[in-house]
């Protein structure tokens, strides 16, 4: 957010790719209830809260769906390996997981999550890797 305040080109040009996921310009999407929360767009809270927001409102709305198929980023190289196998497309990705690297790892225990979104979250979670 800094760099956007310090340089207009950079707000312009998000705006102008309609990248409004966060920073200056940032809009949430927006389902029956607004989303709200007691925390700035600057704490970590602001984006565990908006993530449950979404979450919780896509497995509400579009579970019962039978034209959504629901991917876990986990399973996402070996499901994406096979779909392109059944058209003859070899293609070999490279999987790095950001909670391998022990750096990462520590920056995260250092985070004050709030309890309660951090529970809600891992309900969520759950519910969305059993689809």
């Amino acid at each position: 957010m800094q760099k956007s305040k310090k340089n207009t080109f950079i707000l312009s040009y998000m705006d102008y790719l309609v990248h409004h996921e966060f920073g200056l310009n940032l809009k949430t999407l927006k389902f029956k209830k607004n989303f709200s929360t007691k925390y700035k767009n600057t704490n970590i809270n602001f984006w565990l809260a908006y993530w449950v927001y979404v979450y919780e409102n896509v497995l509400k709305n579009y579970k019962p769906s039978k034209n959504i198929q629901f991917l876990a980023y986990e399973k996402f190289n070996t499901k994406l390996t096979l779909i392109l196998k059944k058209f003859n497309l070899n293609f070999s990705f490279s999987e790095k997981n950001i909670f391998q690297n022990k750096n990462n790892l520590d920056n995260l225990k250092n985070l004050k999550f709030d309890n309660k979104l951090k529970i809600k979250a891992n309900q969520i979670y759950r519910e969305l890797k059993k689809l």
